[in-house]
Formats: C-alpha cells, structure tokens, sequence
C-alpha cells in the first residue's frame, strides 16, 4: 500500500518492534504519518508533530505493555548545531542574529524542525512554499501565532522576496530527483538581502543550491552537517549511555557519499530545467492565470505513443534534460497508459508541480470508434477525474476537447469548460481539432458573457501540408488568414503531427511515384468510405490508408526536397528545418514532438530561427509562387 497507508506503515512498526532492535530511525516521506502508531512522543517530537527518531523501550513488568514505541525528534538539534557552525545563529541564545525573514521551501516533517529552531532564535517571521499548497498552509497554521508569523505563499519568488534567510527543506537537489535546483534560484540568491543558505539535502553534501550559495560569497549550511549532528543525537538515545564520537560519524558519512557518488556517477541525474537549453525565444506563456513556475516550452513532447517505446522513462529523462518542461497528453493516448507513465516519471524524478506544464485532452473515442466526440457533461468530468489520478497531479495547465460535435451548441460547451476551470480541475481550457469557424464562435461567446476564453486550439500543422484532414473529425491549419487571428488573438497552437508523419524527418520516406495530384480538404471522402463499409484491413492499414492519402502529394515532396536543400545547407536534419518552420509562424505556436528514442528528439530540436527568406522559399508552391499560408504579421515580423 505505501508508505502513505497507514495499515502498512503499522504492520512495518510492528515488525521493527519484534524485531530486537533498540530503535530505528524514520525519513521521508514518513515523519509526520508515524505519529499516530506510536505510543508516546517526547517533547522534543511533541513541540514539532513530527518524528525521525523511535526509540524501542522493553519492559519486564507484567502489567506494563512488553514493547513501547517512543518518538523522539533530533532534526532540531541538528539544525541547531549545524547552524551555529555556520555562525548564522547561537543556540545558546535567543538572539536570532538579525534576521527578520526566512524563507522555507517545503513543508515536510523537516520543515517543522526547521521552524521550530527558527523559532526558538527569535526570527521574526516566515513564508513557507511547498508544491502542495494545502501541505504549506497546513504547516504554517500549526506555527503561526507561537511568537512569530508563519504564512505560507504561492511560488519561491514571494517566499524569497525580502529573505535574509533561505531554507531548502524539499527533495529538489536529492540524488535521484530530476530537479537538481530551484528554477529560478539564481535569481532570488544575488538579491543583496540574502545573507545565508541551508539545504536540508545531505546526499550530495554539495548541492547546486550550495555550491551557488558559496560562490556569491553567503553564509552556508549544507544538508550532511545537519544529518551528522541529528544522527550524532540519535545514536545516544538508541544506545545509552554511549556518547556518539564525532570524529568516526564524520568519516563514516563522508565515506558512505563518497561510495554512493561514485556508483552513481555512470548516470548522474538530470540538470535543472532551464528555458535557455532551448534556442532563445523558444519559449512562451500560456493565456490565462498561472500558479507561478517557467514558461512552457514552445517544443512540446507528445505522448500519444510513449507506452511503445523501449524506455519510456528514459526517453522522458533525455527530453527533460533538454529543457521541455511541456506535455501533450490525451485520455485516448495508449488507452489510458500515456497519462500513468508520465505521472509515475514526474513522482519518481521528484518534479514540483509548478515546474511542468501538463495538456490532456478528453472527449473522443478510441481508434475503434474512429475517434468519435463524446460531449457528455457527466463523462467529461468523470474522465478528467480519472486523467488527474493517473498523473497524480492536483490540477491541469490547459483542458481540450479532443474533437468536436458540431450538434451541440458552442455556448453550452463554453459554459462548462469555464466552470472546470472556475473550479479548478484547470489553468485554462482549448479545443483541439475544432473548425476555425466554431473557435471564433467560442470565443465570441465568452467574450460576450463575460467568460474565461480559450486559451489554445490544436490542429494539424506542418510544412507537409495535408490534402484533406489526416484522421477522422481531425482539422489542419492551412489559410494565413486563421494563423493571423490565432496569432491576433494570442491563442496558443499546439501543433501536432509537424514532421508529416515522417515524411518530414526521413527524406526517403515514401516514393514520389505514389503522389496524386493534390485534392481538396475534404473529410467527407474519408468518412464516407468508413461509413460505406469500406474493407480497411487492420488497424495499421486503416492508419497508412489516412497517413499516404493526407501527405504522399506532389507539393509535398517539392517542399521537402526545398526543406532537404535548406537542411544540408545549414548541416543540420531535416526533422530540425521542419520543427524551425512551425515556430516561426507565431510567437505562441508550439511544435508537438513524439519520437521513441532520445536520438530522435535530438534532430528536431531547433538550434536558431528561421530567417523570412527561408521561411517564403519553403511555402514555394510548384510554379514557384508562394502558398499564402505565412500570416501578413509574421511577414512583416520576418
């Protein structure tokens, strides 16, 4: 069950508890949740509500119960210690150095001795961040009031804002989590207020958070000093009345990360995300509210066929690395398996929150109903329940409707998307593979009701223009004119299939020999060979039969011979021109990527943006016009 269920937490107590031992000690994620199975708490755990120390106490008499578990608390002492070393605080006094305010980000069993040591030297008040902001303000309630202000904030900016002190009491910087530093620590720790830096993290004892403390010359209390002395304290209550050598303690701990550095330095975990490891620019705020945290990648990863790759979460970490912070999820996407993959990856590298952008789509059917609408209220929210349970997360960044059924009444729809948002189920909601024509009746709508607006659309686009919708109900982006609203409107696109199913990544994909003359966007000739009980084969034929008869034109491979010229010309893949061409449309178009191995991913990323010449020779047509598709603002951008 966990660590979190508490039937198994006590079955594990009372193993330890018949087990000879004289104590044991107790970490993340279990400090507080062990409280209630013990038998009585000593002051020291009492004052804080949390435990890292049991002490197992035996008793002879008949009357008094044979095993009692007692909790003790020694985190407060070794923060005390460790920051009396540091010359930050005295323990031995209430003088609390001049401190005023300290900021704590996280809000564990840690952060409560954190608080109460901040409290026992006077300082006077403290913000509190935590990716669950339930967690912090539960935290800073239980605090608040005992001689000092506890308030817990929404992002490390306010938590940091006006700081002298700032405390890492979170897993960010742990060995094995993906989040090595505070996106944004660089830029709280050259603020002139801040005199000093402590980190709960012991291994490593050097974190990124650290070692940028030390090089701006601030006072620091790294996470091993802090576990040396807190071990030192609970050593003696396990094992009275021996009195713990320092000197054996420290070379031992020094020992143990050493060896754990070095078995671990074949795979060393992933750098912080960093909006600059993509080219600049590249990089773009979602309409509507936010819950702090970086922008959203404008290369977005796409889920649809992550189960089907060798290492999914390998894949996830290389594109992390990359700096796409950005997911494109869907209910439909590996029949649920999409969205459970990406929520383990994001618990398992411990990523906040607020440091990933998270899109999932509902609404439609699987391949089986050839991705029908399913508008029903009551399954919309049933199905966004379960998408929110599967990625383990409290909330979406964007809401979209899959597909869209043009019988029901778009004012209604907009109603009810504005209500999951108003409730908070997500930041802002879209809708992909709508007709341009329903989206701006949409937004008129909430305009003129005084609604929140979409915020994104998701259609096909890419330099390999289909001849008509590529999959069922699904819509492609073709006239300047809807780019230029889009772009106008500040409407985010998320752009899926930009590589043409390939044709734009393998340059011998496909034969010229196999294209027809191009045919009009019309759907109607698709569905009504569904319809008609056209023989289709199996499901992969069915795909190959949509993919050739959208993409295997003539225009499109007069583009891609264009784009294969441009790419040698640059020594650069063809994937990387594609991928340029589709962000060069609009500040807010996002290019979603859905490779099955990290070599893949790292041919697309774009390296610089495309200039206006190049940009006009690849929408040449064949007789060497121009095909119009470039927005009028984006030319005169160029």
């Amino acid at each position: 069950g966990g660590w979190q269920d508490p039937d198994a937490l006590a079955a594990v107590l009372l193993c330890l508890a018949g087990a000879g031992f004289s104590g044991f000690n107790v970490t993340i994620p279990c400090k507080v949740a062990v409280v209630p199975h013990l038998h009585a708490l000593e002051p020291s755990a009492a004052g804080v509500g949390a435990v890292n120390v049991v002490e197992v106490r035996r008793s002879s008499s008949p009357t008094a119960s044979a095993v009692r578990l007692i909790g003790h608390n020694t985190d407060v002492l070794g923060v005390q210690h460790a920051f009396e070393e540091a010359g930050i605080f005295d323990r031995r006094s209430s003088a609390a150095c001049g401190v005023g305010t300290v900021a704590v980000l996280g809000a564990g069993g840690i952060a409560r001795a954190v608080l109460a040591a901040l409290k026992e030297q006077g300082v006077l008040q403290v913000r509190i961040f935590d990716t669950d902001a339930a967690r912090a303000a539960e935290l800073a309630d239980a605090f608040d009031g005992r001689g000092f202000e506890v308030v817990a904030v929404s992002s490390t900016e306010q938590a940091a804002f006006g700081a002298e002190g700032i405390v890492n009491a979170s897993p960010v910087g742990m060995a094995g989590c993906a989040v090595l530093a505070h996106a944004d620590a660089d830029i709280w720790l050259a603020e002139p207020h801040v005199r000093w830096v402590a980190d709960m993290v012991y291994n490593p004892a050097e974190t990124h958070l650290v070692a940028s403390a030390r090089r701006l010359g601030l006072k620091v209390v790294s996470g091993d000093r802090i576990f040396l002395h807190q071990g030192a304290a609970g050593f003696e209550i396990m094992n009275p009345p021996l009195r713990a050598d320092m000197a054996v303690l420290e070379a031992t701990l020094a020992g143990l990360l050493a060896e754990h550095a070095q078995q671990v330095g074949a795979s060393p975990p992933r750098p912080p995300l960093s909006p600059t490891t993509l080219a600049a620019g590249y990089t773009a705020a979602l309409p509507g509210p936010t819950r702090g945290g970086p922008p959203l990648s404008r290369v977005v990863f796409g889920t649809a066929r992550l189960r089907e790759t060798r290492d999914p979460m390998g894949l996830l970490d290389a594109v992390w690395a990359a700096g796409v912070n950005t997911f494109d999820l869907a209910r439909t996407y590996g029949g649920g398996e999409a969205e459970a993959i990406l929520g383990a990856w994001l618990k398992s590298r411990c990523i906040p929150r607020a440091s990933v952008r998270l899109i999932t789509k509902g609404g439609a059917g699987s391949q089986a109903t050839r991705w029908a609408a399913a508008l029903d209220e009551v399954t919309l929210e049933a199905e966004l329940k379960v998408s929110l349970a599967a990625l383990d997360v409290p909330y979406l960044d964007c809401y979209m409707l899959h597909r869209d059924d043009e019988a029901e009444d778009v004012g209604h729809i907009v109603r009810f998307l504005s209500g999951l948002v108003g409730r908070g189920f997500a930041l802002s909601y879209g809708f992909s593979n709508w007709r341009f024509e329903r989206v701006v009746a949409a937004a008129a709508f909430a305009d003129a009701h005084g609604l929140p607006p979409p915020a994104a659309v998701g259609p096909q686009f890419s330099l390999a223009r289909p001849a008509r919708p590529v999959w069922p109900g699904s819509t492609f982006l073709a006239s300047s004119q809807d780019i230029e609203w889009y772009n106008n409107r500040g409407l985010a696109v998320f752009c899926w299939e930009v590589l043409g199913k390939g044709m734009l990544a393998d340059p011998t994909q496909w034969a010229e020999a196999e294209a027809s003359a191009p045919r009009a966007a019309d759907v109607e000739a698709l569905e009504a060979a569904v319809a008609g009980g056209k023989d289709l084969g199996t499901d992969e034929a069915f795909r190959a039969f949509c993919v050739k008869g959208a993409y295997v034109t003539r225009e499109n491979f007069a583009r891609r011979r264009r784009a294969l010229a441009l790419a040698e010309g640059k020594g650069e893949p063809l994937a990387r021109v594609a991928v340029s061409y589709v962000l060069a449309q609009g500040p807010r178009f996002f290019a979603i990527l859905g490779p099955r191995s990290p070599a893949h991913f790292a041919e697309c990323l774009p390296a610089a943006a495309l200039s206006r010449d190049e940009v006009l020779n690849l929408e040449q047509d064949d007789g060497g016009g121009a095909d119009a598709r470039c927005s009028a603002n984006l030319r005169s951008a160029l």
